[in-house]
């Protein structure tokens, strides 16, 4: 209101400023006709007259400044507080949309955290980006082995996108790994950083737009997302954000299978060898001979023992013993192979392994076979080569028991009659 009113008031004063000084200025010019004032005295009477009818005004002329300085001040706050309320206003528009992302990745977590097959996981992750990227064309998911891609899911629209090809991923998947970044390309074609014309899977196939981020433990990178449309301009950096998210769940969902698998795996198998632990191998074998009894099945046994292992350990040190006991798992591994057969370690240096749908015959061969590798490969320690015998024991169902506890007291009286006979042989109890 000041400054509307400050322009009368000052014209106001102007006014019987004027007035006034011209009324002075009468009064001075009568005095100096009538002489009742001299010259110099009637200026100097003037100048003072002047001066201090001025005052008001200049005192005015501020006030008004300072209301001014103040209104403009006034004006700029009034300026931020609206661009302030214009920001929060955009905040609570984008409130929804934050909820509804929230919600998105909140089911995301519920339902990976009860996965436990890394496959599962793949498949999970694959579905929501899809939902997240409707307006995608392939979604495809890789992890790093080793230091080399491997594809572990893909999901193309056959419409538009050719088979692929490419396993292992590409230059822009590697750039994405070595530069441990996000990359968004907006249009393939105009992209200053890769060629696709000298590229073979972005040449062959129609890719418009594309954003790929790492999947990232820390610093190390344990796999790839991608997403890829066949349009230009699919993408944004708020899709980037997304994948981005998205990449740190499955990162460690990965992780923590991993770190279950390895807990359910030092739980049931031999640190040293790798073979099945005594507890779980049994557990396992008693299945194999309930099923062999229900469905009428052949089954046999090979209990393996170490000739003279406490000679290996005196001699050549515990060190070499843990070789040979290394070795020997490697061997039984390789020799008995098949669907559902089972190899463990029974007890320091005796092995015990379940062959589901093998006949006394076979059994025998097996073990023959194994016993004349292990003779024939010595342990290499330090320009030595350290020879080992095994002696194994053969029994069969049912023939030699029905139940697990007979085959493998059957399996042991074969391996001490090996033993009684002069080691490094096989025997085999009557399957007559």
């Amino acid at each position: 209101m000041a400054t509307q009113t400050g322009a009368p008031d000052l014209l106001q004063k102007r006014t019987v400023f004027l007035v006034l000084s011209v009324v002075t200025t009468a009064i001075v010019a009568a005095s100096l006709i009538a002489g009742s004032l001299t010259g110099s005295t009637a200026v100097l009477f003037l100048l003072v007259f002047l001066a201090i009818m001025n005052i008001p005004y200049r005192l005015h002329i501020r006030r008004l400044q300072e209301i001014s300085i103040q209104r403009e001040a006034a004006v700029e706050k009034i300026n931020l507080l609206r661009s302030e309320l214009k920001k929060r206003e955009q905040i609570l528009l984008n409130v929804p949309r934050q909820i509804e992302r929230l919600n998105f990745f909140k089911s995301m977590v519920e339902r990976l955290i009860k996965v436990t097959d890394l496959d599962d996981v793949y498949r999970i992750v694959g579905g929501q980006i899809r939902a997240s990227f409707d307006h995608s064309d392939t979604v495809l998911i890789y992890l790093l082995e080793r230091g080399f891609l491997k594809l572990v899911y893909s999901h193309k629209d056959e419409r538009v996108t050719p088979h692929i090809k490419n396993k292992m991923g590409d230059i822009l998947d590697y750039w994405v790994i070595k530069q441990n970044k996000e990359l968004l390309i907006e249009d393939i074609r105009h992209d200053f950083r890769f060629d696709p014309n000298r590229v073979e899977s972005l040449a062959e196939r129609n890719i418009g737009s594309i954003v790929v981020s790492p999947m990232l433990m820390g610093k190390t990178t344990v796999g790839v997302l991608r997403v890829e449309s066949t349009r230009t301009r699919d993408f944004g950096f708020d899709d980037l954000r997304i994948l981005s998210v998205i990449a740190d769940i499955t990162a460690l969902c990965i992780d923590r299978l991993h770190l279950v698998n390895k807990v359910q795996e030092l739980a049931i198998k031999d640190s040293l060898t790798g073979l099945y632990m005594r507890n779980y191998f049994m557990e396992r074998m008693q299945l194999e001979v309930r099923r062999a009894l229900v469905d009428d099945l052949t089954l046999s046994v090979l209990m393996v023992d170490i000739d003279y292992f406490k000679s290996i350990n005196d001699e050549h040190g515990h060190i070499v013993g843990d070789m040979v006991l290394k070795d020997l798992a490697q061997l039984m591994m390789e020799t008995v192979v098949g669907e559902g057969r089972l190899v463990g370690r029974f007890g320091g240096e005796e092995f015990i392994a379940v062959l589901p749908g093998i006949d006394c015959r076979g059994a025998y061969d097996i073990a023959e076979r194994l016993r004349q590798q292990v003779e024939c490969r010595p342990v290499p320690y330090r320009r030595k080569k350290i020879s080992y015998t095994v002696s194994i024991g053969v029994a069969c169902f049912p023939q030699n028991g029905k139940v697990e506890q007979d085959l493998i007291r059957a399996s042991d009286d074969a391996l001490y009659q090996a033993k009684n006979e002069g080691r490094n042989r096989v025997c085999m109890l009557s399957c007559s």
